[in-house]
């Protein structure tokens, strides 16, 4: 138990006063069964005095960052699950964004995601999950400052994109908790990003930015104690699979060097159940490991999320 919390401290403390960048989820890695590692369920059925696990829940939070030049960012979110049969469940979620810089503050409405989750094998002590799903675009990244200049992506609260969504997570039971395993890919298939505030380009000569597919990979080991905490550690790994590219004024198109590659990030949570429909959580993160060049703005120096839970 001491080591546990020691751990736990440790990622916390790295995630505050860490100097790396990285964290770069476009989405798909945090929404549906690709994110919920709690071991909620399976502490249900230990314990015969609890009722059934739920069908549905709400989530809501918010995420606290910092971004690459020094900006400031908070992400209210809100995510549903809802069970179609007992095999299945659509998953939504969206959020705001604050973007708060040294000279400009901007807000808007993030991309939304909707995913269908089906259940290829669920038993006693695994669990083996289907994702498939889409991100909405709800802008094309064109936010200006008071001057009327273009604002880089991190100021964006949308990626400007349409993107098919695959993932396949998998959870068994082991040792005082729950191991959970998935793996995902994230493809772009429609642009309507007009971006063309990206660092170390002549944006006088861009007029659109195009980002590219990434893959993941996320593993996380659960204890659960007293059958109400939840203590976690984990891993997430983001490759972006080819390098972004500049729509110059002429529709000629510049590969960004350094773009494509791996971000690696460290992750732990917290979760307390108040009840079998209540749950309180903290979820933080850092990056060790990142691409050279990210100019989808996705870079965050840390994360950290508290949420609020709701089954029924």
């Amino acid at each position: 138990m001491h080591r546990i919390i020691l751990i736990l401290l440790s990622v916390f403390v790295l995630t505050k006063y860490s100097n790396a960048q990285g964290c770069s989820d476009a989405g798909f890695c945090t929404v549906g069964s690709n994110a919920d590692i709690s071991s909620e369920k399976y502490a249900a059925k230990k314990d015969s005095s609890q009722s059934s696990p739920k069908k549905h829940f709400v989530k809501v939070g918010v995420s606290v960052a910092l971004g690459e030049q020094s900006v400031f960012i908070l992400t209210p979110h809100i995510e549903g699950s809802f069970q179609i049969n007992p095999r299945s469940s659509i998953n939504i979620k969206t959020n705001l964004q604050a973007a708060f810089g040294k000279q400009v503050t901007k807000f808007g409405m993030g991309d939304i995601t909707i995913s269908h989750s089906t259940n290829l094998l669920s038993k006693a002590k695994h669990q083996l999950v289907l994702n498939i799903g889409a991100k909405l675009a709800t802008g094309r990244a064109t936010a200006k400052d008071k001057n009327k200049f273009e604002l880089p992506m991190v100021y964006q609260s949308s990626l400007g994109t349409f993107d098919l969504l695959l993932g396949l997570n998998y959870k068994f039971n082991y040792k005082l908790g729950v191991v959970n395993i998935a793996t995902g890919y994230q493809q772009p298939l429609i642009h309507i990003n007009r971006n063309s505030s990206i660092e170390n380009f002549d944006t006088l000569n861009a007029k659109s930015f195009i980002r590219k597919g990434d893959v993941f990979f996320r593993i996380d080991k659960i204890f659960t104690i007293k059958k109400k905490f939840d203590l976690g550690v984990g891993a997430l790994a983001i490759y972006h699979i080819l390098k972004d590219e500049i729509v110059l004024q002429d529709d000629s198109k510049v590969a960004i060097k350094g773009s494509q590659g791996l971000t690696l990030n460290i992750t732990a949570l917290f979760g307390y159940r108040i009840n079998d429909k209540i749950e309180i959580g903290l979820s933080a993160g850092f990056p060790v490991l990142v691409r050279d060049v990210r100019p989808d703005g996705l870079t965050r120096k840390f994360a950290i999320a508290p949420a609020f839970t709701y089954r029924f």
